[in-house]
């Protein structure tokens, strides 16, 4: 994943703007406070902890943005400290340039969270019109069934397939139901409507 993506999954930028990485000069944590500063090849880059976000796991092709967990006196319960790298956008403001979003960077957690994405079990929907052939000797071709999608990005197939149109049913001529690939025998096995 290139830098652009990466930085793309923090939203719209305006051509006025800036985006990359910094390094914390200062952050102050304290509920009334909650905020510091960048050091980029911009220069300064003010942050407030009401603009920060974490990335995490989603069910689309890649990770997303969501708020951070915080302490119960409101202040970010891991904040950035002197050192750390801070993904960002910022704005230009009356006193400089001022992070509209941001998220603490550590490389090997945002691999990490792909990771886990790129080892979602693999799904299909399947639908079989007509009888249900009892013997395996009396089938040929594809009898009746037909894969209607197949893959691991959830977003895709209720995009595709939204559970308000589509309902999963069986009857003696005609069924929609889904499948899930078990890696280690290599065969389909039933499964619950995913979406």
């Amino acid at each position: 994943m290139e830098l652009s993506d990466v930085i793309g999954l923090l939203g719209r930028k305006l051509h006025k703007d800036i985006s990359g990485f910094g390094e914390v000069k200062f952050y102050d944590n304290a509920p009334e406070k909650e905020f510091g500063f960048l050091s980029s090849t911009d220069g300064d880059v003010f942050i407030h902890g009401s603009r920060g976000y974490e990335f995490s796991e989603s069910d689309g092709d890649f990770p997303v943005l969501v708020i951070p967990d915080r302490n119960p006196n409101k202040s970010l319960s891991n904040p950035p400290r002197r050192g750390d790298t801070i993904l960002f956008i910022a704005e230009q403001g009356p006193r400089g340039f001022r992070s509209t979003k941001w998220v603490k960077w550590v490389e090997s957690e945002f691999l990490a969270t792909i990771e886990k994405m790129d080892a979602r079990p693999i799904i299909r929907l399947m639908e079989r019109r007509g009888h249900k052939c009892q013997s395996p000797l009396m089938r040929g071709g594809n009898d009746g069934y037909f894969e209607k999608w197949k893959g691991s990005v959830l977003d895709q197939l209720r995009e595709k397939f939204p559970k308000n149109r589509f309902r999963i049913e069986e009857s003696s001529d005609y069924a929609m139901y889904f499948e899930i690939l078990n890696t280690i025998t290599n065969e389909w096995e039933p499964h619950h409507d995913p979406r």
